[in-house]
């Protein structure tokens, strides 16, 4: 695990170019996997791992939109 408590995180995909906390770091990368996940399982085929990860990219999101730096 990095150290450090701010990090800069850069995304071309979608023009993310920012600093932010560990914290925020941790749920931006746990989303893309989940997400990178969700789509993968998707494409194959695979509705009962489909719907888990759709339940947990839910699940991320309702803490994401009251984290402080969600904006």
């Amino acid at each position: 695990m990095p150290d450090g408590d701010r990090f800069h995180m850069v995304n071309g995909a979608n023009w993310f170019d920012r600093t932010v906390s560990a914290d925020a770091a941790g749920i931006i990368l746990s989303s893309l996997v989940i997400n990178r996940q969700l789509w993968l399982y998707h494409d194959s085929g695979d509705a009962g791992l489909t719907q888990l990860y759709r339940m947990r990219d839910a699940q991320l999101w309702r803490h994401i939109e009251f984290h402080p730096e969600c904006n």
